[in-house]
């Protein structure tokens, strides 16, 4: 039985298994052949299962068909995909999906892919304006998705996530074709749109899976080629991998090993470069797209648990980045690393945040200025920065900038990193260090960073959310050296340092360059100490400044510059208005007590080339108070200042001043550079009503004194205290054209005043052809031209100037040359030539010619008479290292006359005005003047002392000047140092030689009110041979009328070509005078006499002689006397004692060859009134006597009526009597010109004479009778009684009546007379000088002396 139901089971099994395998047979047949399903009447129950499976909505509207066979097939059209709160809208579009794959190799681990294709698919991503996205599933939804598909508790971990040892097999392709993709986000304002027209997917010989891809996006072409070992990774092995991506030029490449196996790591070399910025300016913004080229070269680990990249090396414009990055997966993931980049250049992101401004209209733009204080809060200023940004509107961000945002949210980050050098800021910054630490959002880095040399430490925050990211830094450094900072703000070298420095910086964007924006900066300094351009010494209480380009700038300075303490208050638009875009508004305030300072003004917003104006101004009060900043005298009194604007155009660059004050100098200033392409054109005109630069000059300190100064080497200052080395053009500076018009009122410089000051020129390619120029100085009207040459930063002037009539006496008087001297020539001219690069080379190179024409030189004397100079022609000349002279000719008195006038060079001239030696001369007449001195510039005449030299070979040529008849002296050197005295001239150290005689002395004469002359002289001896006059006389023996007017003048009274005597009264009341001479010894030829003194005083025309003194060898000759001018003539008065003078001393000096000698004394005091010589004893009154014993006597040596009077009347007495004549003495009295005897005798060795005398001196008649006396009687001896009568001139000889019956009585008697005598009588002596001695020191009473 078992069996039986064995067999039975058998048989069914049979049974059963050939109906399954016909079955399966049937089954295989079908599925071979295959079969066409109609899924449409299944839509509904698919579409259902489906929604309930996504979290989208899965709309089916096309034919749904399936081939069912062993390479099942599946067609659909008209796919959507869509949110589930909107199925109406398309997500996901597609027009057909087909796909056959083969069931059988599945058994054989192969996946064999027939053909999948896809066409026309369109993708649409869309977020709203809140922000709510179409591809976003609600957090429930993606619960219950996640809950329906995790079903399984087994650990991913624990399996490789492949399957393995399967191999694939693509029969056709995998392809897509017209893929479209649109990406609008209305949040944000961002569209982005591509497409890729083709996508395969295919297998080489080798089995590598090749794909190729092209399409567009965002207007760009793209392509990708990958070839992946595509089979070895469904084994589970490693296999090689390439991919190149080309986004238009940008190259994106990775290549290496990708390894499937778990816990295996995947290795790959990751380029990138991108050559140009377009495609970066598509896809990353304008602030990426400026860092090109760029190029990324990295070694990548790929982990289970991590992303590594090493020997990073990323090539970023002009900067390298290096180092290395670790990202670990997890919840946030980690990111750790160091990261260095050796240059930062800010640029582009600064030119992006210009831009951005320039198409915005910033908060700024209607917010007034807020007043700046010393108080300020910088708490309050952060604030309503703060605010100003959250106000601001939010800009367009790109998907990448977006991505990044939401990474750095989602991450976090232990980086280090460093920055060698950051460029594009105002300042240097360097040495930039921090450590990136973030987490939840918030980014902290401890920060180090070197600013213009100033080491800042601090610490660095910023928040990142996906609206905007925030940051906040902190920076101090305590001691810090500022030298470098402050001098780059100032331009000038600076050191020096603070006790404390910080610098806060805040902002707030969604990119770099708004971030940069928005940025706003706060410095603070306080204690600080400057040492500026080496010398200037500033103290910096406090400092604060607030700048940004979004914020307004504000500064606030506390300080004391040069000590002088200063508040200086900027307020200004944000720096973004100034960078490009906006008028950029500034108002500077600047107060002291020393001076308050104000610019207000804008830049244009179209630049600070465009259109860009400041109103300054300037008030000091006492510009003393500022001597540190202008070196200027401390005690300077006087105020500075100006006002006007400074104004910045397109086309030109200029500064006005309507009023400019410094001392008593005014005037307005206009300078102005017109812009051109070949270099500009610059304008000046001035006009300025005074300019007093010796006021100005006189507010510098006095130089350092001539014997320092003498010992440098090099000495680059002049004695006014001006650099002369410095470069009157700097190497940088360039005067190709240039327009000047100037105009000054008034010119004060060195003492001189120039009126009505002109000039106006064109400067063309660095030179100023013959240019206008005219002046008015002392009077005169010069006018001429001006030539320069300014190429090579070398100056060559070329002055041309002429004046018409110039007063040269004003001019010399007022140059301080010498005072009231009267000079005016017809016409002069000028020629200055200048060259050189400093003023120190111009002065140098000076060259000076002057030509002068015509004129007049007044010459006044000590009475104020006034001779001219007929001036003919003159030159000037003035060359390097040649002494500076003028050279005159004319005539005085129709005589020639030259002059000449030579000081130091005139370079030497313009840098030292002490020392100069001047030198002058003067021919006239065959007479010369010179003198000569060392005097300092400007001459002042009450100090100068000058030596003099005159020369003239007669006193009678200085007749012709004179207008009197001098004494024929000669020749005469006067030899003395002449100079000025409060009320007058004095001559010292005289020295005066006449012939062999020297005197000394000095000479002084006062010229207030009438002039007085005071000459004291003393020689050691004078030869009276020296002073020989001839047929000179003093006083004229002509005159045109017996009753002599001295009213008339000299010409009057004195014949045509004659000048008047010396003794004149005209003479005589031209100046008072008091001559002194002493002389130890008085020399006539060969003759000694002794000491003599001669003085004389002229006071008011009263000529007075007292003495005239000197010492004899026996005796003295002692005189005095006064002449006084009067209507009728001479009052004179006359005193004199002659004591045993040897008369032949005065015989010699007539003729040095005769023997005639003898002794005479004289004596005689008178008064008389005379009008010529002649007539000086027609009205004498007084007495007189003489005694004279002859030794040796001739006649016609001495000629004087007296003497041939005796010569002729003594033969008579005794003819022929060889008699000698022992002595004669006569004593007499005048009476108005009567003169009758006292005593009258002569003796002889043989008789005595006893005379009378009866003198007519006005009528000139002699009435003489003398009787002669034998010493002894004589038997019949016959002496006669002689009597002279007649004029002076024609007198004759005659016996008086009477006296022959006397004498023939006496001739009779004699024989009695004679013997009695001869016993009763002592004889007389035969030599009876001494009874003349005797009767004449008795009989005559001397005169006072």
């Amino acid at each position: 039985m078992l069996d039986s139901q064995l067999n039975v089971f058998i048989k069914f099994a049979k049974r059963f298994l050939a109906a399954v395998a016909v079955l399966l047979l049937l089954l295989l047949t079908i599925l071979t052949i295959g079969f066409r399903v109609d899924l449409n009447p299944w839509r509904d129950s698919i579409v259902g299962i489906a929604n309930d499976a996504l979290p989208y909505h899965l709309a089916l509207d096309g034919d749904m068909e399936a081939r069912i066979s062993l390479q099942p097939s599946v067609r659909l059209t008209d796919i959507r995909l869509a949110p589930q709160n909107d199925p109406e809208s398309a997500m996901v579009s597609i027009g057909l999906v087909s796909a056959k794959v083969g069931v059988l190799p599945l058994l054989f681990n192969t996946v064999d892919i027939d053909h999948i294709l896809a066409e026309d698919v369109a993708i649409r991503l869309e977020r709203n304006g809140q922000g709510e996205a179409n591809w976003e599933i609600a957090i429930d939804e993606a619960v219950s998705v996640q809950a329906g598909t995790n079903n399984s508790n087994q650990n991913p971990s624990e399996t490789s996530g492949l399957p393995s040892n399967f191999e694939l097999r693509i029969d056709q392709q995998v392809a897509v074709q017209t893929l479209s993709f649109v990406y609008i986000d209305q949040q944000d304002d961002i569209e982005f749109d591509g497409r890729m027209d083709n996508l395969t997917l295919s297998l080489d010989d080798q089995d590598d899976l090749i794909m190729n891809a092209v399409g567009v996006m965002q207007g760009t072409d793209w392509s990708v080629n990958a070839k992946t070992a595509f089979s070895q990774y469904l084994s589970g092995k490693p296999g090689s991998i390439e991919v190149e991506a080309m986004l238009d030029d940008a190259r994106f490449a990775v290549t290496g090993q990708l390894n499937p196996a778990k816990g295996q790591d995947s290795h790959f070399a990751l380029e990138i470069s991108v050559s140009t910025e377009g495609v970066l300016e598509t896809f990353a913004g304008s602030e990426v797209a400026r860092l090109a080229p760029i190029s990324v070269d990295s070694r990548v680990a790929i982990g289970v648990a991590s992303l590594l990249l090493e020997d990073i090396d990323v090539q970023l414009a002009d900067s390298d980045l290096s180092g290395r990055l670790e990202i670990r997966r997890g919840q946030p993931p980690e990111v750790s690393g160091n990261l260095f980049m050796n240059r930062l250049d800010f640029t582009p992101w600064l030119e992006e945040a210009d831009k951005e401004a320039s198409s915005e209209k910033a908060s700024y733009e209607e917010a007034p200025f807020k007043e700046i204080s010393a108080e300020g809060s910088e708490v309050e200023n952060a604030t309503n920065a703060s605010e100003q940004q959250d106000d601001e509107p939010e800009e367009e961000v790109l998907p990448l900038n977006q991505l990044v945002y939401n990474w750095l949210n989602s991450a976090m980050v232990n980086l280090d990193m460093a920055i060698g050098e950051t460029v594009g800021l105002p300042v240097s910054v360097s040495n930039t260090q921090f450590r990136v630490e973030m987490a939840d959002g918030r980014l902290k880095a401890p920060l180090s960073v070197a600013i213009e040399g100033i080491e800042l430490s601090g610490h660095w925050e910023t928040t990142a959310s996906e609206r905007s990211i925030r940051s906040h830094a902190e920076l101090s450094a305590t001691n810090a050296n500022i030298g470098p900072l402050m001098a780059l703000l100032m331009d000038s070298s600076a050191q020096g340092q603070v006790d404390a420095f910080s610098l806060n910086v805040n902002s707030r964007g969604r990119s770099i360059a708004r971030l940069i924006r928005n940025a706003h900066l706060q410095l603070q300094m306080k204690n600080g100490h400057l040492l500026v351009n080496n010398n200037e010494d500033w103290r910096v209480r406090t400092a604060r400044a607030s700048v940004g380009l979004a914020q307004n700038t504000e500064v606030f300075v506390d300080a004391d510059l040069l000590a002088v303490p200063v508040e200086v208050m900027m307020q200004a638009d944000p720096l973004i208005a100034m960078r490009r875009g906006k008028d950029w508004n500034l108002d500077l305030k600047v107060d002291s007590p020393a001076f308050t300072a104000s610019a207000k003004g804008f830049v244009s917003e179209s630049g600070l080339d465009e259109d860009s104006q400041f109103a300054i101004e300037m008030n000091a009060p006492k510009l003393g108070a500022l001597s540190n900043w202008l070196g200027v005298k401390p005690t300077v009194a006087e105020p500075m200042r100006f006002r006007g604007n400074l104004h910045n155009q397109k086309a030109s660059l200029g500064i006005r001043l309507a009023e400019l004050v410094i001392g008593d100098s005014t005037g307005k200033l206009d300078i102005e550079w017109i812009r051109k392409e070949d270099g500009g054109l610059a304008k000046i005109v001035a006009r300025l009503p005074k300019l007093d630069i010796d006021q100005l000059s006189g507010f510098i300190p006095e130089p350092e004194t001539a014997e320092a100064a003498a010992g440098k080497e090099n000495n680059s200052q002049s004695q006014d205290g001006f650099r002369l080395d410095v470069p009157l053009l700097a190497d940088e500076i360039y005067i190709a054209d240039a327009d000047i018009d100037y105009r000054m009122d008034r010119l004060l410089v060195a003492g001189q005043t120039l009126r009505d000051l002109k000039f106006s020129g064109y400067i063309r390619g660095g030179r100023l052809n013959p240019s206008p120029l005219s002046a008015i100085y002392a009077g005169s009207y010069f006018y001429g031209d001006l030539a320069l040459d300014m190429r090579n930063q070398s100056i060559e002037s070329d002055f041309n100037l002429m004046v018409d009539r110039p007063d040269f006496g004003r001019m010399m008087t007022e140059l301080g040359v010498i005072d009231d001297i009267d000079v005016t020539l017809d016409k002069a001219s000028f020629n200055l030539k200048l060259r050189g690069k400093t003023i120190a080379e111009l002065i140098k190179t000076i060259e000076l010619e002057a030509t002068l024409t015509g004129g007049r030189l007044g010459l006044n004397d000590a009475s104020g008479n006034v001779s001219d100079v007929l001036l003919n022609t003159g030159t000037v000349s003035a060359r390097p290292n040649l002494r500076t002279t003028l050279k005159m000719d004319g005539e005085l008195k129709e005589m020639p006359v030259t002059f000449e006038v030579s000081f130091n060079p005139l370079s030497r001239l313009l840098t030292s005005r002490k020392n100069v030696n001047m030198q002058l001369s003067t021919h006239i007449n065959e007479m010369s003047f010179m003198s000569y001195a060392m005097v300092n510039l400007p001459i002042e005449r009450r100090r100068a002392r000058l030596g003099l030299i005159f020369r003239t070979p007669s006193l009678t040529r200085l007749n012709p000047l004179l207008d009197v008849d001098m004494p024929p002296y000669g020749p005469v050197t006067v030899n003395g140092r002449f100079g000025m005295t409060p009320t007058g001239f004095e001559m010292a150290q005289s020295k005066i030689t006449v012939g062999d005689s020297e005197l000394e002395g000095q000479m002084v004469l006062n010229t207030q009110g009438k002039a007085e002359l005071d000459i004291q002289l003393t020689a050691p001896s004078i030869q009276l041979n020296d002073f020989k006059t001839g047929d000179w006389t003093a006083w004229s023996s002509e005159t045109d009328d017996n009753n002599v007017n001295t009213s008339e003048t000299p010409e009057q009274l004195t014949p045509e070509g004659e000048e008047p005597s010396l003794l004149n009264a005209e003479t005589l009341q031209r100046l008072n005078m008091d001559f002194r001479l002493d002389v130890d010894e008085v020399l006539s030829g060969e003759d000694q006499l002794g000491t003599g003194k001669l003085y004389l005083q002229l006071q008011d025309g009263d000529l007075s002689l007292n003495p005239l003194f000197i010492a004899l060898p026996g005796g003295e000759i002692n005189a005095s006397g006064h002449l006084r001018a009067q209507p009728e003539g001479f009052a004179i008065g006359l005193k004199a004692n002659v004591d045993r003078l040897d008369y032949g001393v005065l015989a010699r000096r007539i003729d040095p060859h005769t023997k005639m000698q003898g002794d005479v004394s004289f004596r005689m005091d008178i008064e008389t009134v005379a009008e010529t010589p002649e007539d000086l004893f027609s009205h004498a009154r007084g007495d007189f006597g003489f005694a004279v014993w002859p030794r040796d006597f001739e006649a016609g040596i001495i000629d004087l009526w007296a003497v041939g009077l005796a010569t002729a009347v003594l033969p008579r007495l005794g003819p022929g009597d060889p008699s000698q004549l022992n002595c004669a003495v006569g004593t007499f009295q005048l009476e108005d010109g009567q003169m009758k005897d006292n005593v009258l005798m002569l003796d002889t060795s043989n008789m005595q004479v006893l005379g009378h005398s009866d003198i007519d001196f006005t009528d000139e008649k002699i009435n003489l009778v003398l009787v002669p006396r034998a010493k002894t009687a004589q038997i019949f001896g016959l002496s006669l009684p002689v009597m002279v009568t007649g004029s002076f001139n024609d007198f004759g000889f005659g016996i008086p009546s009477g006296e022959l019956i006397v004498t023939t009585t006496r001739f009779i008697t004699s024989p009695v007379i004679a013997p009695l005598r001869w016993m009763l009588e002592q004889p007389l002596e035969e030599n009876g000088s001494n009874l003349c001695t005797q009767m004449y020191n008795q009989s005559v009473q001397p005169p006072n002396k």
